[in-house]
């Protein structure tokens, strides 16, 4: 039986090969009589029926899925087999030689597509919330402090008040059209990080802050824990614009 790092390598190598960006990638752990030991997927490609969205390993070797038809042109779904073990790993490669808070890092012996073998620091975890916390982060081309899992949205129910020694997280989401002759400049530089929408999203962030109390007698702080921003080009039917987009974590903490 292999173990779950040597699970972990599987399926990395495999996604890997066939050109997965490696970050929405995870495999689910089984023991199960027909020696299913894994069951990977890469929820990246959104589409399950795609040829390289699923991974299945079988004792010591690792495959991509072959999708069977059904009914009507459709495609059968995967079956998972029984001896689940009710854990996941999710893997990414490793930036750096480091991993983020909460993964390990191992190192994977995969081929490439000429068949020579290279050896790739591959950075793991068994926490959804841990790999949740990276992942959601990825989607940002320029960020700064740590993203934080779970946080609230300001724009639906918030606290008005928080106990002693606790803490909430509030985030804002704030997007952009910007239309030609103007273009992405000031929205999706490294240099950007107080652009207009950063900006805007500091002061509702700042009024929702404002609104939450500490139960008791401690001292409520407010600090900006995570900021996100990018710009990109997306073709509309009356020709091509830039969408920026920025979004703003702070924490609330009364503390005794």
């Amino acid at each position: 039986m292999p173990s779950t790092e040597e699970i972990v390598c599987m399926h990395f190598c495999k996604f890997r090969k066939a050109g997965s960006s490696l970050k929405y990638t995870h495999v689910h752990l089984y023991d199960s009589p027909d020696g299913v030991n894994g069951v990977g997927h890469d929820d990246e490609r959104k589409n399950p029926s795609h040829p390289h969205h699923t991974t299945i390993s079988r004792y010591n070797k690792c495959d991509f899925h072959k999708n069977q038809p059904g009914a009507n042109g459709t495609t059968k779904a995967y079956s998972h087999p029984t001896g689940a073990k009710g854990l996941t790993a999710y893997f990414h490669e490793c930036d750096n030689q480091e991993c983020p808070p909460g993964y390990k890092r191992i190192k994977c012996k995969c081929e490439d597509g000429e068949g020579v073998t290279e050896e790739i620091w591959v950075c793991y975890t068994l926490d959804h919330d841990t790999f949740w916390r990276w992942y959601k982060s990825q989607k940002w081309d320029n960020r700064k402090g740590s993203y934080e899992y779970p946080s609230t949205n300001i724009s639906g129910t918030v606290p008005t008040s928080i106990p002693c020694d606790s803490l909430v997280i509030l985030r804002k989401l704030r997007s952009k059209n910007i239309f030609p002759p103007a273009d992405s400049t000031g929205y999706g530089g490294p240099q950007d990080g107080d652009n207009p929408l950063i900006k805007e999203i500091r002061k509702e962030l700042g009024e929702a802050a404002d609104k939450i109390s500490c139960e008791g007698s401690c001292q409520k702080s407010v600090t900006e824990v995570f900021r996100g921003w990018r710009c990109y080009s997306v073709q509309g039917s009356t020709g091509q614009y830039w969408r920026a987009e920025a979004l703003v974590q702070w924490k609330v903490m009364c503390k005794s």
